[in-house]
């Protein structure tokens, strides 16, 4: 509600159009006072793809998550030729980008035909046991949709722990 006023603000101002905020928190609390004011409104890099539905004028600068998924599952299926992907889900509270951009790979890479042999769910940097399921799956690729420093984390012990395949990422 409160993002309302300065979007209001703006219009009263003479705005004709927005550069939206940087992720989709900020970005989930514009789309709606501005599309009320009928405001065109860019969107550089947030990508829930649920903004579009609430603001008819957006246009974007970034993929949405659906978009990404796809290209993922799509690159691992077309252009690597694998049949079984592993996915890391972070099941903390806060990670449901993170969360949905895992389900949406596994469904998208099955969609094509492959299939996801592990979907190994962790809880933020308590991710241990879900690596030793990755590892002891072992499938061609593994899906670490996870903030930097996190990936980072899981990305090395993944390796320590001796998985050799394909690691890939969303935009987080």
């Amino acid at each position: 509600a409160a993002a309302a006023d300065p979007v209001r603000e703006a219009v009263e101002q003479g705005a004709v159009a927005l550069v939206a905020g940087y992720d989709t928190v900020d970005v989930s609390k514009l789309v709606t006072p501005a599309a009320e004011n009928f405001l065109p409104t860019v969107i550089p890099l947030a990508t829930d793809d649920r903004h579009c539905g609430i603001n008819h004028f957006i246009f974007r600068n970034a993929y949405t998550d659906t978009q990404q998924a796809e290209t993922i599952g799509g690159y691992l299926w077309y252009w690597q030729q694998f049949m079984r992907i592993g996915v890391m889900i972070d099941m903390a509270s806060s990670a449901e980008y993170e969360r949905n951009i895992a389900r949406d790979v596994a469904q998208a890479f099955q969609d094509l035909g492959g299939e996801t042999i592990v979907s190994a769910e962790y809880n933020g940097d308590d991710f241990e046991a879900a690596i030793d399921q990755v590892v002891i799956a072992n499938p061609q690729a593994v899906v670490v949709p996870a903030p930097g420093k996190r990936s980072a984390k899981i990305i090395l012990s993944l390796r320590k722990k001796g998985y050799r395949g394909l690691i890939c990422g969303a935009d987080s």
